[in-house]
């Protein structure tokens, strides 16, 4: 009798433990993609996934779906306001319609070593693909809003 019901216990406190749930937030739209068991958050159709790559959560990347190419390897935060997902990374600034999946990224290079570098362009990170990525030349190119929420960001 006791056994069993140290079993139970046992498995109540690990299914307890588990962190079933993925953060979706929706804005509205249907999940057109599956959210995979390392994603953090997903956002719009889940076309973009926050997911960790360390185990301490110290590590945030954000990918888009279905082509899996990589918008930003660092993210260092982030704010969802309507249906707009504002994103600061170490590679830059984004901004992503998530109605439409178009990006609008200002990118910075200026710390990353020579490794670092060819390691992002094996990854996808400087890219334009199908016409959904806006690379721009620089960051006043974003709107007096847009850049206030960076600066929020930022902090």
């Amino acid at each position: 009798m006791y056994r069993r019901l140290t079993w139970v216990i046992v498995l109540l406190i690990l299914l307890t433990s588990c962190d079933f749930s993925n953060d979706y937030i929706s804005v509205g739209l249907e999940q057109k993609y599956d959210i995979g068991k390392d994603t953090i958050k997903a956002f719009g159709d889940a076309s973009f996934q926050l997911f960790e790559t360390s185990s301490n959560n110290d590590n945030l990347l954000l990918r888009m779906y279905p082509s899996h190419s990589i918008i930003e390897i660092d993210v260092k935060n982030y704010k969802v306001d309507d249906k707009t997902l504002y994103v600061y990374g170490r590679t830059g600034y984004s901004v992503i319609n998530l109605i439409t999946n178009e990006v609008v990224q200002y990118q910075v290079f200026d710390d990353y070593s020579e490794d670092e570098m060819y390691y992002m362009s094996l990854q996808g990170i400087s890219y334009v693909e199908n016409g959904y990525i806006k690379v721009i030349d620089s960051y006043e190119d974003f709107s007096e809003d847009q850049r206030e929420v960076f600066e929020e960001l930022k902090k």
